[in-house]
Formats: structure tokens, sequence, C-alpha cells
């Protein structure tokens, strides 16, 4: 039988040979066996032959021969047994491999080893990967982690993963990230969160994006994000938080922003607001938005 097969006969089993073992003769080998596996015989078991040591025995595989499991043997795993992975081991899973984790392992994942992911398995998630991920477990991503996500997959965050998510983690996000953020998921961001936005990030926000902004979202906004706002998305903004601007943000707004402003927008602001406006700004106003502006407030 196999138990009865030394270590040495173990590793000199071809591929094929690995490939023919049952779940009931894998389950049946010792600790010692197991480890004795090379990557080349690893890599070829399939995900019935891996579930059957989903004990103490997955923790006898060398990062080598973690690396060497495919998509298809890794999800074989029970969540008991990814949970029972070290670090290291996380660490050593191929891209390749990271395909076949399920949600259910991911939930299942402690801080630890959601920590040890690095970038370019991270960048291999799918959107209900990211979306299985617990926030606590989220938030020890690093800065480059948080990066390396795929646009298409930012859309598994939901409200609660992305509340969790740290300043620093928000700083982290790349423009065309920011951009394929669902409106939903701005308006998740809490007002520190908002704050820590880059004027890079600001510039890649559109209007539907814009339009979740609170009067005080807005008003966190340095002069460098204000003049960094896409002038075609300028419009998203609600009026109540155009007259929350301050006047310091109402000069910041460029000649293009400001010409994006709709009438709504114009009736919004405030006496001192147009007062605050300088000549370029004045000079790129169109006649429609002129005669949109409230005549009280011109007056004053």
């Amino acid at each position: 039988s196999i138990e009865a097969f030394s270590t040495g006969q173990i590793a000199a089993l071809s591929s094929g040979a690995v490939r023919g073992l049952t779940a009931t003769q894998i389950g049946a080998m010792s600790l010692e066996q197991i480890e004795a596996f090379s990557p080349t015989q690893v890599k070829g078991f399939t995900a019935q032959q891996i579930a059957a040591r989903a004990d103490e025995g997955i923790a006898a595989f060398s990062a080598a021969d973690i690396a060497a499991l495919s998509a298809t043997a890794l999800s074989g795993l029970s969540s008991d047994a990814i949970a029972g992975l070290t670090p290291a081991q996380i660490a050593a899973l191929s891209v390749k491999a990271i395909a076949g984790l399920t949600p259910q392992q991911i939930r299942a994942l402690s801080e630890e080893q959601a920590e040890a992911f690095n970038p370019a398995q991270i960048k291999a998630f799918s959107a209900a990967q990211i979306g299985a991920f617990d926030p606590d477990n989220l938030k020890t991503f690093s800065s480059a982690d948080i990066a390396a996500i795929q646009n298409n997959a930012l859309g598994g965050l939901g409200s609660a993963a992305i509340a969790a998510l740290t300043t620093d983690q928000i700083v982290a996000f790349t423009a065309a990230q920011i951009s394929a953020l669902k409106s939903a998921q701005i308006a998740a961001l809490d007002i520190d969160q908002i704050e820590a936005l880059t004027p890079a990030q600001v510039k890649a926000l559109n209007a539907t994006q814009l339009s979740t902004l609170s009067p005080d979202e807005l008003a966190t906004f340095s002069t460098a994000d204000i003049a960094a706002l896409n002038a075609k998305a300028v419009a998203g903004i609600g009026s109540a938080a155009i007259a929350g601007m301050t006047t310091e943000q109402i000069g910041a707004l460029s000649a293009a922003a400001l010409a994006g402003f709709t009438a709504p927008q114009m009736r919004a602001l405030s006496a001192t607001q147009i007062e605050a406006l300088s000549p370029a700004q004045m000079a790129s106003l169109t006649s429609v938005q002129l005669a949109a502006m409230d005549p009280a407030a011109l007056a004053d």
C-alpha cells in the first residue's frame, strides 16, 4: 500500500503515477510522505487530491510546492484548510492559482494572511474575489496593493469595504481607478476620505460621482483640488454644494470649469461668491450663465 512507501519512493513517483493516486491514498499518507512530494509532482494534483489532505498535510507543503498548485487544485481546499495556510504559503501562491480562490475561501482568511498577498497576486483578483474580503482584511493592503486592484475588480468593493479604507489607501488609488468607482462607492466615502483625495484624483471624478458630494464634503477640497476639477464634470456638483463653496474655492475655479456651470448652479452663487470671481472668470461666463445669476446677488 502507499503508506509503506518511503519518502524516497514518493519523491521518485512520475507525474503520471501521482495523478493516478486516489483521494483515499493521498489521505492515508503520512506528513513525511506528503512533504516528500516535489513541486513538479504537486503541480499535477487535482482538486480531489488536494481536498484529501485538507488537514495539517497542507502545512507540510513548502513554498515551492504551494507555488506549483494549479487554480483547480487550490479551489479544492476547504475553508479550514485555507485558514491553516501560513502567510508565507499565501505569498507563494502563483498568479495563475489565485484565480482558483473562491469567495468562500477568501472569507476564511485572517488579517495576517490577507496582508501576505502581494500586488501581483492582487492584480489577478476578480470583482467577486475582491468583494469577498472582510473590510478589516482589506485594511491590511498596502498602498501598492490598492493600486494593483484592476479597474474591473473595483466594483466588488461594497460600501462597508470602501468606508473601512484608510486615508493612505484612498490616496493610493490611481486616477484610472477613481474614474472606475461607481457613484455609490464615492457616496460611501466619509468626509476624511474625501479630504484625502489628491488633485489628480479629483480631476478624475466624473459628473455623476461629483453629484454625490455633500456641501461639507466639497468644502474639504483644497484650492488645488478645485482647480483640478474636470470642466466636463462640474455640472454634476449639486447647487447646495456650490452655495457652500468658500470664496477661496470660487476663486480657484478654472475658467473652463466655471464655463461648465449650469443655470441652477449659477443661481446658487451668493453675492459674496460672485464678488470673488476674477475678471478672467467673469469673462468666461456666457450670456446664458449671466442671465441665470440671482439678480439680488448681482445687486449686492
